[in-house]
């Protein structure tokens, strides 16, 4: 009541001179919508109307601008947003809130991992910052991101390592440095299981890499090529090589091995056919694999 008292006599009796507390305040009174004014008491940022009413409470670390009817504010080390009526749209309890982009902003919350034994073996242990100079060690903190919406909705809850960018409605995930994608509901289309995951090409395929091993998934994140090759090229003529333990094959461009790994080399198809060399051999092959001729090298 007595900090209503004093916000209102800022208003009302500006003409006849402030007290040293009201000029320290008033110095730090700043319009930040066209109805409302932030104001400062003791550390604490709060709103006022244009009659002096407290419209937020002075309770914030921080409060910026009023864009769009929504203002960020912070309390301790929490974000989160506000309307121009003082309502917590948004609560404050991210580490940070990012920019919004087509409705979805990336956020995020510190949390301090703790060792995890199995069979009396530490399998996986927290960083620590300065071990060689503190005696005591401070565990290092790790950040986990999530999305939430434009009413603070989580779509993701901060679970996740990282969060690219959206593309196409995917975004990139990576969780204990293995990567998967989401789509903008938040759904998982990929889980974050491979070493690697590459850019979709023109056909709809990203390339993936689980114990060095190559494959590739869909745009829904199916497996069209399994993990199981060291290589795999480009599509020639219908047809990619690929290769494991050294032997050679093809698939087609459905993912299906149409020649099995058994030849030392081959060269792409060109007009329906393929060289091959196996066992001294070289030959040419068809498109489903049959050899049509073969010879002595």
């Amino acid at each position: 009541m007595i900090r209503l008292t004093l916000l209102f006599s800022l208003i009302v009796f500006c003409s006849f001179g402030f007290s040293q507390e009201q000029k320290k305040i008033i110095q730090h009174k700043k319009q930040i919508s066209p109805r409302l004014s932030r104001v400062e008491v003791d550390g604490r940022f709060g709103c006022i109307d244009e009659d002096g009413n407290e419209v937020v409470p002075i309770k914030y670390n921080y409060i910026g601008k009023f864009v769009g009817g929504r203002a960020k504010v912070k309390v301790d080390s929490y974000f989160g947003y506000i309307d121009e009526h003082g309502n917590e749209i948004i609560p404050p309890k991210y580490h940070y809130i990012g920019k919004y982009n087509g409705g979805i902003a990336k956020v995020y919350v510190l949390y301090y991992p703790e060792s995890i034994i199995d069979n009396g073996s530490e399998i996986m242990h927290p960083k620590y910052a300065d071990e060689k100079n503190n005696d005591e060690k401070v565990v290092e903190s790790v950040k986990l991101f999530g999305l939430i919406d434009e009413k603070g909705n989580e779509l993701v809850a901060p679970k996740y390592h990282q969060i690219g960018q959206f593309k196409q409605g995917r975004a990139k995930v990576m969780l204990n440095n293995l990567y998967g994608f989401i789509n903008t509901d938040g759904d998982e289309i990929a889980p974050p299981k491979y070493q690697h995951i590459g850019s979709f090409d023109e056909d709809g395929w990203a390339k993936i890499i689980i114990n060095s091993l190559v494959g590739f998934i869909d745009e829904s994140g199916n497996e069209i090529v399994a993990p199981k090759y060291d290589y795999v090229g480009s599509f020639f003529d219908g047809r990619a090589k690929v290769r494991y333990n050294e032997l050679w094959g093809f698939i087609d461009e459905s993912g299906f091995e149409v020649v099995p790994l058994k030849y030392s080399n081959v060269r792409n198809y060109k007009h329906g056919k393929a060289k091959f060399f196996k066992n001294g051999l070289k030959g040419v092959l068809d498109k489903n694999g049959n050899e049509a001729v073969s010879s002595k090298n």
